[in-house]
């Protein structure tokens, strides 16, 4: 086989070298079946991890540029805004949470994220929020670590079943 200097083929010279392709295998049914049941877990999984079971946006006056948490049945996001047309963008599994926590007034509220992964002397706060939408975030949050924790698995319940199951498990009672 002749190259030049730079090492470059012509199309004649690598269709020489080229080897076919070799015949696949037929699969068996076992393996057909077990592939098949993974891309229906995977398509499962797909649709259910963008699904957003709650959402909150900091409050207009305290905060020039609003910062915005989500949850959805795979992770929590929180967006920090910074100035127009920055942010501050990251997630965390929810396996990785270890704790939630709120701090609550007469109308706003914050909440803080505790993680495994993340620095676990400073956790993540959003400050700011509707009263309402902390409290709401926060027994999500804490009911779907409960949940995970003790291998409970979420994906069958659909998505209003689900926010009613997780919050209910994540209230506490206040005496």
């Amino acid at each position: 086989m002749h190259t030049n200097l730079a090492g470059y083929q012509s199309p004649l010279q690598r269709n020489r070298n080229h080897i076919p392709p070799q015949p696949s295998r037929p699969r068996t049914i076992h393996q057909a079946s077990n592939n098949d049941d993974q891309n229906q877990k995977l398509d499962r999984l797909m649709r259910n991890a963008h699904e957003v079971l709650a959402k909150a946006d900091t409050v207009f006056p305290f905060t020039l540029f609003r910062d915005t948490i989500i949850v959805d049945r795979a992770k929590v996001t929180i967006i920090k805004r910074n100035f127009f047309m920055m942010a501050e963008t990251f997630s965390i599994r929810i396996e990785d949470i270890l704790n939630v926590g709120t701090t609550v007034g007469p109308f706003l509220g914050s909440i803080e994220i505790i993680t495994r992964v993340f620095n676990a002397d400073k956790p993540h706060v959003v400050n700011f929020l509707q009263r309402n939408d902390a409290i709401k975030i926060k027994h999500l949050i804490h009911g779907y670590v409960i949940a995970t924790h003790n291998n409970i698995d979420c994906n069958s319940l659909d998505k209003e079943q689900l926010i009613v199951t997780l919050s209910k498990l994540g209230h506490e009672e206040n005496k």
